[in-house]
């Protein structure tokens, strides 16, 4: 049994129908052959082929040539798929050019240059919650002054002053 693996091909999903026409062409021509294989061949990534034969994006018509050349089995065929390829290029060209460009929203005002009230008051309430725990007072009567980074005495089963617990000798 020799099965493919790999996700299957969805739908075309170009912007313009000349974009899934080429899609539609492009799959066709590449018809039972995976992106992978794809990739391995022409030197082109496997996300871009994903994107070529989806139609959203238009393939290179100097890779587009090198397909046709390389799947028409007879100079006849080929001509006649050259002879598409180029003008489902050309469409897909020309219909990309005339879709309108999205506009970008407008930028947003520049932040000012001072904080807020509202910004300033979560900030200035955990500096007061960390000063008072740090200078909390030892309920040990061990307990020796302590600067900002001190330790509590002995007292503490891990030798630091927990935050709302009271020493316990």
């Amino acid at each position: 049994m020799n099965r493919k693996v790999g996700r299957p091909q969805g739908g075309p999903r170009g912007s313009t129908q000349q974009a899934n026409a080429l899609a539609e062409f492009l799959l066709t021509l590449t018809a039972g052959m995976t992106v992978r294989e794809l990739a391995a061949r022409y030197h082109v990534g496997k996300t871009l082929w994903s994107e070529y034969r989806s139609g959203l994006k238009i393939i290179p018509l100097e890779l587009l040539t090198r397909l046709v050349q390389d799947h028409a089995p007879d100079e006849r065929t080929r001509h006649g798929h050259m002879e598409t390829a180029t003008r489902l290029y050309a469409a897909a060209l020309e219909a990309a050019h005339r879709e309108p460009i999205p506009v970008a929203p407008p930028p947003l005002p520049p932040p000012t240059s001072t904080p807020t009230a509202a910004v300033m008051a979560p900030a200035e309430s955990l500096e007061r919650l960390r000063d008072a725990a740090v200078h909390a007072p030892c309920s040990s009567s061990v307990a020796a002054p302590r600067s900002r980074f001190s330790r509590c005495s002995p007292c503490c089963s891990d030798g630091v002053l927990q935050v709302g617990t009271p020493c316990s000798p």
